[in-house]
Formats: structure tokens, sequence, C-alpha cells
């Protein structure tokens, strides 16, 4: 990574966590800004990563993403400059039809492209929907020991790319099987995921013979 990078932190793959496709809910193709954090799911997997930790942004530009979403794709195309701009403007084309009062600025990110500058527009995000992630993070059920569970790879190979995991401490509660994942490199930053167990049926090889010489 070049250390003048001025971007979203490449080890963080925000886009990852996010659906590929999801015509009926389209909101989960993309990573939603609320407050200091990003988030993004696809419904078996929700991610929340800090924006100071996943992104090289001063403060105050980072703050501007707020309440703005950006689909998966263009984030992931996003990610292969070094240096990008945050900015909130309002310009005529975009109060055009608007009374004064009711205009809002919008936000853009701009890159600059073999010497000219792309700006490419951010989406108002859909706050009751992006408000839930953070009410389902903090209702932790009772944790409960497990005897076996199964969990898909490929869905926490996910969650790994977009929280920069090396070591994982994983909670297990009674709310709906849901499993709570911190990464060890961010116990105090307030990176955290949840992901839904699957379904085990059958047994292992062996099992059964444990099982009938215990009886």
């Amino acid at each position: 990574m070049s250390d003048d990078r001025y971007n979203f932190l490449s080890g963080y793959k925000l886009y990852e966590a996010a659906a590929e496709k999801d015509l009926l809910r389209p909101e989960m193709e993309r990573i939603h800004f609320l407050g200091d954090f990003a988030y993004a799911t696809d419904s078996h997997i929700l991610v929340r990563v800090p924006l100071s930790m996943c992104t090289s942004f001063e403060p105050e530009e980072a703050a501007e993403l707020n309440g703005f979403c950006i689909h998966r794709k263009l984030l992931k195309m996003i990610y292969g400059f070094d240096r990008v701009k945050i900015e909130r403007t309002m310009t005529a084309e975009d109060a055009y039809g608007n009374l004064l009062e009711d205009a809002q600025a919008v936000v853009y990110i701009t890159v600059v492209f073999q010497g000219e500058q792309i700006r490419f527009r951010l989406e108002r995000s859909n706050l009751p929907f992006v408000e839930q992630f953070e009410k389902i993070l903090q209702s932790k059920g009772e944790r409960r020991p497990l005897s076996r569970i199964g969990l898909n790879t490929r869905l926490l190979s996910k969650i790994s790319a977009a929280m920069k995991m090396e070591l994982v401490s994983m909670d297990f509660t009674t709310e709906s099987n849901k499993i709570y994942i911190t990464s060890t490199n961010s116990l105090n930053g307030g990176a955290m995921a949840i992901i839904m167990p699957v379904m085990v049926s059958g047994t292992l090889p062996g099992m059964d013979e444990e099982e009938d010489e215990s009886e």
C-alpha cells in the first residue's frame, strides 16, 4: 500500500460483505455510511467497521459520508486508486426544480484518471433500513455452549476480507442463533460482524460409534 494513500484502505474490502445481486433489496448491494461506521450486509452476514479503521480520510472528510451509500461495484473500482477526494457540494443541476429551502447538498467522490477528474455521485441511504443494523448488532442474546455448529466458510471468508481479520473471537447466542464475530486485531475499535449458522445434518465418521460406547 502506498504511504500517501488517501482512500478506503485496501486491506478492508468492504464490498465483499455486500450482496452481489439482490433485485428485491437493492440496498444490500451497497455499503452504507452512518455516523462513524461503514455497514454492509447480504442478509446472511452483517459487518460494521469504523471509518477511522478502514479509511485514511481526515475525520472531517469521512464525516461527509454520513447518510450516504455506495454500490459495491463502484466502491471496488475506487479501491484501485491511491488518492480520492470526498466533497459535499450543491450544484445548479442538483438544485434544479427544488425550492431553495428544500435543496440538499450531495456528496461526490472524485478520482483522477489519466489526467482527468471523474466525479461519482453517492446515493442517499435508506436510513430506517440502515438504523436497523445497529439494533441487530447491539441486541445480543444469552450466550450458550454448543456441541455442534455449521458455518458457511464462503461467508466467513467475506467477513474476513471486509474486516481484515487474522484471529477472531465468536459469541454464540440464543437470539436467532446469531454468531457475533470480533477480530482480535480490533477488539477495542468497534469493528464487528454477525454470521448466521447453517443446519448440520448427519454425523461425522466415527461419531455413531462414540455415542454407542457412551451408552
